[in-house]
């Protein structure tokens, strides 16, 4: 980070602070501050002064986020992630204050993108294929998609999964790890590396039941406790990164388009949804921390879904038959 000498900047503040809590938070977490600033925080703040930044400079930065703040230029960020640069900026601004510093005091702050997005689903004939296609294949690294279809767990932590975390007795997923690529900070800048830890949520430690037909499948390839389902290998997980690229294939053998493996969460709560299935269980499965974000997330954001009940109303009331 090249700051400005003269004055109080926003970016020797920021400098400090990343110092300051750099022994306060986890690995994962500091990376993830660290990358916020140097990637989007600093190049907006660069040449500010910490005494001069008010409301109206931090809603600007806010809109211009979700409007266009994707690094590739595709477009905005997703307002979870540009209320996470809001709560890195507030930490910095009340770190100055603490540090004697003149802060202005911001007021309130408007997100004004929708909360909770549209987001793609694979159809029926989409997943059939897709479950058609990864069956027939030998690379080991096939299990996870099917699991994730059917439990609706995340990359990070169906590539930390070990088979120790399948009780076969009781028909059980444990999920109480993830995989994280993080910067490497005993390197240069431009190193990263992979850790299996705790997801970051205590919500996300959870117990998924597995169906007999899914435990059937598992017990095919069953291996060593020790070894990590994607792996074989009981020392390296592996890398998000690379399975993204692994799903990739499989959805260009099925010609659709490239989606983000997150689509297969997306798509098993989908059909749970629209199996009428509870949506408290649904919540606890898939680790979020409370049912409203499942519900505005899955419930609300089906189209054909609402069709589907506006039909069935009018059926079982024989509306102006």
């Amino acid at each position: 980070m090249n700051c400005r000498k003269d004055g109080i900047s926003f970016c020797d503040i920021s400098k400090f602070w990343l110092k300051d809590i750099s022994t306060k938070v986890s690995e994962t977490t500091y990376a993830l501050y660290f990358s916020n600033i140097e990637n989007h925080i600093l190049p907006y703040f660069q040449n500010s002064i910490i005494a001069d930044i008010d409301r109206e400079n931090i809603q600007n930065f806010i809109d211009q986020k979700l409007k266009n703040g994707r690094l590739d230029k595709k477009g905005g960020l997703s307002i979870t992630t540009v209320k996470g640069l809001y709560h890195n900026i507030k930490e910095i601004l009340q770190y100055a204050k603490l540090s004697g510093y003149k802060v202005q005091e911001i007021g309130k702050i408007h997100f004004s993108q929708n909360q909770y997005k549209q987001f793609a689903i694979l159809n029926k004939a989409q997943q059939k294929c897709l479950e058609q296609v990864v069956k027939s294949d030998s690379n080991i690294q096939k299990i996870g998609i099917i699991l994730c279809l059917y439990t609706g767990i995340r990359i990070g932590e169906v590539c930390a999964l070990k088979w120790e975390d399948i009780q076969f007795e009781n028909a059980v997923l444990h999920i109480y790890k993830t995989v994280y690529r993080t910067k490497d900070f005993s390197e240069n800048n431009r190193k990263t590396k992979l850790i299996v830890k705790e997801p970051k949520s205590k919500h996300s430690i959870r117990e998924i039941p597995l169906g007999s037909a899914l435990l059937e499948y598992l017990k095919k390839y069953r291996q060593e406790d020790s070894c990590f389902i994607l792996t074989g290998n009981s020392e390296k997980p592996l890398d998000p990164r690379t399975y993204q690229n692994q799903f990739y294939s499989y959805l260009k053998k099925c010609n659709i388009k490239k989606m983000k493996f997150h689509i297969l969460r997306h798509t098993f709560a989908t059909r749970w949804i629209e199996n009428n299935c509870d949506v408290k269980s649904l919540s606890e499965i898939l680790g979020h921390s409370n049912v409203t974000i499942t519900m505005n997330t899955y419930v609300h954001s089906n189209f054909e879904l609402k069709q589907q009940g506006m039909k069935k109303l009018e059926e079982s009331q024989e509306f102006l038959s």
